[in-house]
């Protein structure tokens, strides 16, 4: 099951309890931003996108708890996404998966990883670690 399917999965479980409003309208948003993303572009919601909404949505809340001084709502809309989201790497691990491809280059590299753990890295963290391997 894909992480979009998992998404409208849980939305549609949330639909039905009428405790679960704040959880069934942040996962809509979700639904309806990559929706807008992809559509009329032919391009596939993959698990990347979903990470990368789900990202921005948490980044946002986030920014906006801070000028509000805390807001249950956000927090709780904020708990919902984070459970989509894939742990990430750690610094050995992304180490680890990068001996194991035989990239000789940056590039090649990132490619890699972009590839097999979409989302599951920080960028940064992932391009030192690389930097460190293949020079």
């Amino acid at each position: 099951m894909s992480l979009f399917e998992a998404v409208q999965t849980r939305r549609a479980e949330l639909r039905k309890d009428a405790t679960q409003v704040t959880g069934f309208k942040i996962l809509t948003l979700l639904v309806g931003e990559l929706e807008t993303l992809t559509k009329g572009k032919g391009l596939e919601i993959t698990d990347e996108k979903v990470v990368a909404v789900i990202k921005k949505l948490i980044k946002s809340n986030d920014e906006t708890i801070k000028l509000c001084d805390g807001d249950a709502r956000l927090t709780a809309e904020n708990q919902e996404l984070q459970a989509f989201l894939p742990s990430e790497m750690s610094e050995d691990a992304l180490r680890d998966a990068l001996r194991l491809s035989g990239a000789t280059s940056i590039g090649d590299a990132m490619k890699y990883l972009g590839q097999h753990f979409a989302g599951q890295y920080d960028k940064g963290t992932a391009s030192r670690v690389a930097k460190e391997l293949v020079s």
